[in-house]
């Protein structure tokens, strides 16, 4: 069973989502000289075991770029995109026309590490203020496979520790074109209980 959120604590994930995203498109807006939005049109708790199914399920060719967080609070962030979706948001990022990107070389890689690394550090800044709570994140680590695959690989080892996510559907707003991806904080247990309580003592 996933945390069921009360009407606060999704209130206050919701604005530091917006917050995080804000930031994190007038970072990325700089850092590739290309007009970027994004938002986050919703935020939810969901068990870690339905995220596959909540990507469209364990077959999908994806790309998914995972950073480990240690110090106070250690979780997982995780942002996944099917393999589609990330080469239009390549496009978006390195100011190509929509369909230029066909496959994810080292240019391509680096284009979205350095995304989800600002995303992420945005989203994580943003948490940290209203929680008080000291978020440190590792260096990204890509994977492009399908999503039952990336998880076995990769993230089922993890999920010991992770059994809620928080996701944060994010949307990437280019001139011409728009991206759709997913966003999860995977925090351990002990983890999310003490951001819902921080939340709730510190938000006005």
């Amino acid at each position: 069973m996933g945390h069921e959120l009360s009407s606060r604590e999704r209130d206050a994930l919701k604005e530091i989502a917006n917050i995080g995203s804000g930031n994190a498109a007038s970072a990325l807006a700089a850092m590739t000289d290309t007009k970027i939005d994004i938002t986050v049109p919703s935020v939810k708790i969901i068990p870690f075991a339905q995220v596959p199914e909540i990507l469209g399920g364990a077959e999908i060719l994806s790309v998914g770029i995972y950073t480990q967080v240690q110090v106070d609070a250690p979780c997982g962030l995780l942002f996944v995109f099917p393999l589609s979706s990330a080469l239009h948001l390549v496009d978006i990022l390195l100011g190509r026309p929509p369909g230029t990107t066909k496959e994810i070389e080292s240019l391509e890689s680096s284009a979205l590490i350095e995304t989800a690394n600002v995303v992420g550090g945005a989203y994580l800044n943003a948490l940290s203020r209203l929680t008080n709570i000291t978020f440190v994140p590792s260096v990204p680590a890509l994977a492009i496979d399908m999503v039952g695959a990336i998880f076995n690989s990769v993230f089922v080892p993890a999920s010991v520790f992770f059994d809620d996510a928080i996701m944060l559907e994010t949307v990437f707003l280019g001139e011409d074109q728009q991206v759709t991806g997913h966003f999860f904080l995977l925090p351990q247990a002990n983890t999310l209980q003490r951001i819902l309580e921080a939340i709730e003592v510190n938000k006005p």
